[in-house]
């Protein structure tokens, strides 16, 4: 899981969006929260991997928690977003691997400037 400290990006043009609107907004920016942002190592499927920016790893119990589905539901809004191209995601019994597709494009982290307006 990331860091507290640490923040994402988030478009405006997300909201246009028709099919993000109430609890799948949710998710989504659910998903986006708990991504990791600079890679470290966990323990999937029952193997250690380390985590790239983008890739989380959670239950759909968790995520239907944080969105207000159910569990059914947040594995049906799972689904529809893999369709969609919005995630890939790798189940296990316990828990699955999330990773955010286009991440790096909308959140890598931009030089920031020292110069002043």
């Amino acid at each position: 899981m990331s860091d507290n400290s640490d923040w994402i990006k988030l478009y405006r043009k997300t909201l246009k969006n028709p099919q993000l609107k109430g609890r799948r907004l949710a998710l989504w920016v659910t998903l986006l929260l708990l991504a990791d942002h600079h890679g470290h190592d966990e323990v999937f499927n029952g193997e250690r991997i380390t985590l790239k920016p983008g890739q989380l790893i959670t239950g759909r119990k968790f995520l239907a928690s944080m969105s207000d589905f159910s569990e059914s539901g947040a594995e049906k809004e799972l689904t529809r977003m893999e369709k969609e191209q919005q995630i890939e995601q790798q189940k296990s019994n316990k828990n699955r691997l999330i990773s955010i597709k286009g991440w790096e494009k909308y959140q890598r982290k931009e030089q920031q400037s020292d110069n002043k307006v």
